[in-house]
């Protein structure tokens, strides 16, 4: 039996990164609500991935002296390549490998380190292809296997990511990100903790985030041992929460919903329903009046300009949503304002035993339970890697997508250039990449408007107007959107996403999320 699900192995393992608009909200009342400070300086976090960044650009300087003498040194460009990914160089990780697969064709190790390339280009399809060809090249390449098992992972099959993890891992136990998704995929605590202290011995240069948070999740367990997380204390049956319309004034039509969540039957508070968070964040003095006190460190990291934002861990005892009820939860505590609300957001994975169905015409959050499939049992987070997805015949009016540190992604076509998106409910506001927008008319938002994410406020946003989206058969015309820069937020990740769909697009569905089988309907 796992002890971990989709969705809290993403909240405990990996980093959130979730996006928490405050609001596009007039710039002074955003400052009544009290907007993150940067007073404690930078992270540690940050300040250990800049000594990270300076070594590899060594070693990527070392690889170009060794290329410069001899342009004919295959490892050289294999390994400047992958030092370049590493830096999120991707255009000039792409240029070396192509140089790479010049002069040799039909290597195994050139063609999955493109295939590196092609993921984290969010070209999916192509980079199964390749995988798959450098597999057959060379049956026992370990990072083959990471890749396909990577791919695997955000597509839902659990089982089969699971396998090619393990394969990999028995080709290379030596290699700290196959190591890390062993450990992420591994059956039990027991299972996973020498796991995640090998990956602590090993890789010491790699990401300061991935690192943070094994110890993190080393400490956590080391506290609540085999117990497992927000457990249903129920079988799932038919609920229905109302969801609260969040407006910043009275001309405002929302900008978003909450529903109403009672912690420890002490304290009652409103949280943003946020299709793109993971799990449950609370401002700390909410946490405090509910009684729950932090045992672990976190962090997260998402849409800002302030970096990484400290968090800690405490428990839950009961988490009540109507007459839902949730035992031992983890929650993630923020000294800042969290979500729109002021008082926290809640993830819609939260609910992944059930089919989510969010009707925001009529303000109402909809659960039942999914329809039955042969030899998976309903507590089916408890034995996620027993099974892969099911992606039901067309025409079905479902959707799949995918899912990618702990984010739900989607095909969209903007101004007829494809990309992925996250669906985001917590976003009041669709967004475009800066380079997706440019095909739109742009202009400067409003100086009396201030718009932050989870880490910080943005800093000279810009507006992008007149623009189409296309997604799951559906074609629509939009106002505006906000133009970003995602680069960084794509980095966190490690795939590229052109954009978000907000709830101003979202707001009009009632739509269907299914987190078992990686499903989503818009009706």
């Amino acid at each position: 039996m796992s002890l971990r699900t989709r969705s809290h192995r993403q909240l405990l393992l990996l980093p959130l990164g979730a996006l928490l608009f405050s609001s596009f909200l007039p710039l002074d009342f955003a400052r009544q609500r009290g907007t993150a400070s940067q007073s404690k300086g930078q992270t540690s976090i940050e300040a250990l991935n800049k000594i990270r960044l300076e070594k590899l650009k060594e070693t990527a300087d070392a690889y170009r002296r060794t290329l410069d003498g001899d342009p004919s040194r295959l490892a050289a460009w294999q390994g400047l390549a992958r030092t370049l990914l590493k830096m999120n160089s991707v255009s000039e990780a792409e240029e070396a490998i192509q140089k790479a697969q010049a002069l040799a064709v039909d290597n195994a190790e050139t063609e999955c380190i493109a295939g590196d390339v092609y993921f984290r280009r969010s070209q999916f399809d192509r980079a199964t292809a390749v995988y798959q060809a450098a597999l057959k090249l060379d049956a026992k390449l370990a990072r083959g296997y990471l890749g396909l098992g990577r791919l695997q992972l955000s597509d839902f099959n659990s089982k089969s990511a699971r396998n090619d993890f393990a394969r990999a891992f028995e080709l290379d136990p030596a290699d700290p990100e196959i190591i890390f998704m062993r450990a992420m995929t591994a059956e039990s605590y027991n299972e996973a903790r020498p796991l995640e202290e090998r990956y602590l011995s090993v890789g010491a240069d790699e990401k300061a985030e991935d690192l943070e948070t094994v110890r993190d999740m080393l400490t956590l367990r080391a506290k609540i041992g085999n117990k497992r997380l927000c457990v249903l204390k129920e079988e799932p049956r038919e609920h229905s929460i109302p969801l609260i319309l969040m407006k910043s004034n009275k001309n405002d039509p929302g900008s978003g919903v909450a529903i109403k969540v009672t912690l420890n039957n002490r304290k009652t508070v409103n949280l943003d329903l946020d299709s793109g968070a993971s799990g449950i964040i609370l401002r700390r003095s909410e946490a405090k009046a509910a009684g729950i006190t932090a045992i672990s460190g976190s962090f997260t990291r998402g849409i800002g300009d302030e970096g990484t934002k400290q968090l800690s861990i405490g428990i839950a005892n009961s988490v009540k949503i109507g007459d839902l009820e949730f035992t031992d939860c983890a929650i993630r505590m923020s000294d800042q304002t969290a979500g729109k609300s002021n008082s926290g957001i809640i993830g819609t994975d939260v609910f992944e035993r059930f089919l989510i169905q969010q009707d925001f015409p009529n303000h109402v959050l909809r659960l039942s339970p999914l329809p039955p499939r042969e030899g998976v049992p309903d507590d089916w987070p408890a034995h996620m890697y027993e099974f892969d997805r099911a992606i039901p015949p067309q025409p079905s009016g479902a959707t799949p997508i995918r899912i990618i540190q702990g984010k739900l992604v989607l095909d969209v076509s903007a101004n007829d250039v494809a990309g992925s998106f996250l669906i985001d409910t917590g976003a009041f506001i669709n967004v475009l990449a800066a380079g997706v927008a440019k095909r739109s008319s742009l202009r400067d938002v409003d100086s009396h408007f201030s718009i932050s994410g989870i880490s910080g406020k943005i800093k000279q946003p810009k507006l992008a107007t007149a623009f189409q989206l296309a997604f799951a058969n559906l074609k629509m015309q939009c106002n505006y959107a906000l133009a970003l820069d995602l680069g960084p937020f794509s980095d966190s990740i490690g795939a590229e996403i052109s954009g978000f769909l907000g709830y101003d697009t979202l707001s009009v569905f009632c739509f269907v999320l299914d987190y078992r089988d990686g499903l989503v309907r818009f009706m």
